[in-house]
C-alpha cells in the first residue's frame, strides 16, 4: 500500500511523495438477513445488514516508532491524546497539579488538568514515540465500527409504507478548531454557538468548556486532543421514509389510466446520537471535514404522484 515516506530532515525544504512502502491487514465481516412474508392482506418485508472491519499496519519502516507516522501494529484510525482529570477550580489547585508548562507557562483556575500517566510530575508527549510517549495514550479510534442498515416495508390493501434506517455502532471523533471549541484565540476564527456559552467561570464551575482566551495563543493549552472532548460519533438515523396510497382506476374512467399512486417522502427525519449537537455524526471530522466545518444534512419532505397508463 502507499504510505507516507520516511521522515526526512527539515533542511530538505520539501515533503517527500508517498511510496509503496507499507503493508496492512484488514479483518472483518459482513452479513445480511432478509425476510418477506404475508399475513392476510398485510404484506411485509425486512432486511438487516451489518459490517465491521479493523485494519492494522504490518510493515512500515519506522525504526524510531514515531507516533505521527505509520508503525507496525498501528490500527488505522488510532487517536492518541491526553487523559483529562478535570478543570482547575482555583489557583491553589493549579499550583498543586503536575507541571504543564510544556504547553504554556501560565496555568490557573478554569484551565484543564491533564493526567500524569507516567508519574514524572509533568505533562509532556515525551519524544512522541512508542518507547517514550510521555503522558499520551490511545484514547479512541475514528474508524467506523459496526455499520448497519435496516430496511422495512409494509403494504396493506392500497396502502404501502417503507423505511430505511442506518447507523454506526461505534466511532470516536477528536474535534479541533473553532467550530467545536468556539473561541480558539483568533477573533476572526472564533464561533459562538449556544453550546459555547457553557464555559468555565466562578459562577459556572461545572462548565463543559474551560475558560476562553481571546486574541492569544494561550487557548491552545486547553484544547489538546483529550478524553474530555472526545466525541461519541455512533448514531442511529431514519434515513428515508415513504408512505403511499394507490388508487386503482382501470376501466372506471374514459382516460387510459391504469392506476394513480400518491406518496409522501421524508429524508433524514431524525437522528439519535450522543455527539455534540453542532455536528452531524455522519459527516463531521471525516476527510475534508476534519474540523467539522460542513453543511448539516437537510431534512427533506416531498410529495409525489405516479400515473401508470
Amino acid at each position: 500500500m502507499f504510505g507516507p515516506a520516511e521522515s526526512l530532515p527539515a533542511t530538505l525544504g520539501a515533503s517527500a511523495p508517498k511510496r509503496n512502502n507499507a503493508d496492512l491487514q484488514t479483518k472483518g465481516f459482513e452479513m445480511q438477513i432478509a425476510w418477506r412474508d404475508k399475513i392476510g392482506d398485510l404484506g411485509y418485508n425486512m432486511a438487516f445488514n451489518l459490517s465491521d472491519n479493523q485494519t492494522t499496519i504490518t510493515r512500515y519502516k519506522n525504526d524510531n516508532g514515531v507516533l505521527s507516522d505509520y508503525y507496525v501494529g498501528r490500527k488505522i484510525g488510532e487517536i492518541w491524546g491526553y487523559n483529562t482529570v478535570g478543570i482547575y477550580q482555583s489557583q491553589e489547585e493549579a499550583d498543586a497539579g503536575p507541571d504543564q508548562t510544556y504547553f504554556f507557562s501560565r496555568w490557573g483556575e478554569g484551565d484543564i488538568e491533564y493526567a500524569d500517566l507516567n508519574k514524572d510530575g509533568k505533562i509532556t508527549p515525551g519524544n512522541n514515540t512508542l518507547d517514550d510517549h510521555g503522558d499520551l495514550s490511545i484514547i479512541g479510534n475514528s474508524n467506523p465500527r459496526f455499520s448497519y442498515g435496516i430496511n422495512l416495508g409494509f403494504n396493506w390493501k392500497n396502502f404501502d409504507l417503507s423505511a430505511f434506517f442506518q447507523g454506526v455502532g461505534k466511532r470516536d471523533a477528536a474535534p479541533s478548531g473553532n467550530m467545536f471549541y468556539g473561541i480558539t484565540g483568533d477573533v476572526w476564527q472564533s464561533s459562538v454557538f449556544v453550546q459555547h456559552l457553557d464555559y468555565w467561570s466562578s459562577e459556572n464551575p461545572n462548565a463543559y468548556y474551560p475558560k476562553p482566551y481571546l486574541g492569544t495563543n494561550e487557548q491552545s493549552k486547553n484544547i489538546q486532543t483529550q478524553t474530555r472532548f472526545l466525541q461519541n460519533a455512533a448514531y442511529f438515523r431514519l434515513k428515508s421514509f415513504q408512505f403511499g396510497y394507490t388508487l386503482p382506476v382501470g376501466q372506471n374512467t374514459k382516460f387510459p389510466i391504469e392506476r394513480i399512486r400518491f406518496f409522501v417522502t421524508g429524508e433524514n427525519l431524525f437522528t439519535l446520537t450522543k455527539m455534540n449537537k453542532i455536528f452531524d455524526p455522519e459527516t463531521a471530522f471525516v476527510g475534508a471535514y476534519g474540523s467539522g466545518k460542513a453543511y448539516p444534512l437537510r431534512r427533506i419532505f416531498s410529495f409525489g404522484l405516479n400515473i401508470d397508463l
